[in-house]
């Protein structure tokens, strides 16, 4: 095997990522460097090529490192996956939001029937939503792509969405507060479910991508 063919046969083998390009442009350089040295000693390129080759022992498992957070995936898959559990998620939220509300005398009539007629149109925003999100970068979505995702990224994405959901959601309480006098109607907790669709979002697309169910097999 000649260092061209040990290159293409490591790249097919993983993502092609910044990081597993540049390592193996090293390794590349490194190895034609060293051929150099054993055809200028009389060895045939071949051989020299095979002995540099052999003498990298198994680099599998730095290359497993290195592309541990990258994945050739169904892109496009995750996506509509994520919109639905999102949105389903939130709908149901809703619901039993609904069934409180309708059940507990803290509720007055108003804010009772604020529920039954904001449900629908929450409903059908839901689902424009999950038309959009499917939608969004179609076409850059549909072939097989590479996705790189670290658990520590994750952690700061999940992190900033449940900060943003509970800033957000104090801002529209204190509003509703105080406006409740005009409306009389506690219109804050369907603000709250729509921003809390982020968090469940970011949790369902790290999952999905880290599962195997979308991986890309060649």
């Amino acid at each position: 095997m000649n260092i061209n063919e040990f290159y293409k046969n490591i790249k097919k083998k993983y993502p092609n990522t910044r990081e597993v390009l540049e390592q193996l442009d090293e390794i590349k350089d490194m190895l034609n460097s060293k051929v150099q040295n054993y055809v200028k000693n009389g060895m045939k390129y071949e051989e020299a090529s095979s002995k540099a080759i052999n003498e990298l022992g198994n680099i599998d498992e730095l290359f497993d490192d290195i592309s541990k957070d990258a994945k050739i995936v169904h892109n496009l898959y995750i996506k509509i996956l994520t919109s639905l559990i999102s949105s389903f998620s939130t709908a149901f939220l809703v619901f039993i939001l609904g069934l409180i509300i309708e059940n507990l005398s803290f509720f007055n009539e108003v804010t009772k029937i604020g529920y039954k007629l904001t449900m629908p149109y929450f409903y059908l925003i839901l689902f424009i939503y999950i038309i959009i999100y499917t939608l969004w970068n179609f076409s850059d979505n549909i072939k097989p792509k590479i996705r790189k995702y670290s658990y520590d990224i994750y952690k700061i994405n999940l992190k900033n969405s449940i900060i943003a959901v509970l800033i957000y959601s104090s801002i529209m309480l204190i509003i509703n507060i105080i406006t409740y006098k005009y409306n009389n109607y506690l219109w804050f907790i369907w603000a709250f479910n729509g921003i809390l669709n982020w968090t469940i979002s970011i949790i369902a697309d790290y999952h999905l991508f880290r599962s195997s169910i979308f991986e890309y097999k060649k």
